[in-house]
């Protein structure tokens, strides 16, 4: 995000380094801000020190992907900064390529989150061929109801 780069050009600017990053999902200070850092600001210490950082999570409005395939669902979560994880129903009738039917949650949530979507794809294991009409006719055959002889 925009406040990470300027928090990252501003250490370096001090001669630090950055060190580990974490998220306080409680903050209410707005998304990206620093909420903390250790040491504490002000703090002096060697040039090259590590600065680990607490930032206000940043709130992703997730795309709806319904409708798009797996790639292209997978490509614009992304975009948004966001993970996906997939799911699969699986039907005869589907398309070759799997399509997202639902996803989960929808809304804002913060940048990083999963986000579950479900993917029709096809399985023709699950289809069953149609009886050829001749075995629909009705009639039975002669190895099943054998005639009785005349002997």
């Amino acid at each position: 995000t925009r406040a990470k780069a300027q928090g990252q050009q501003l250490l370096e600017k001090s001669g630090l380094a950055r060190g580990s990053g974490s998220f306080d999902a409680t903050s209410q200070r707005p998304s990206g801000s620093v909420v903390a850092s250790s040491p504490i600001s002000g703090s002096r210490v060697p040039k090259g020190s590590a600065v680990n950082l607490t930032v206000a999570p940043t709130i992703v409005t997730i795309p709806d992907v319904k409708n798009m395939a797996q790639t292209d669902a997978q490509n614009a979560l992304q975009a948004a900064g966001l993970q996906m994880v997939a799911k699969y129903v699986s039907s005869c009738r589907a398309s070759e390529t799997p399509i997202a039917i639902s996803q989960s949650p929808t809304g804002q949530v913060q940048s990083g989150s999963q986000v579950t979507v479900t993917f029709l794809r096809q399985d023709t294991s699950q289809c069953q061929s149609s009886p050829s009409p001749s075995s629909q006719s009705g009639q039975e055959s002669p190895a099943a109801n054998p005639l009785p002889s005349n002997g």
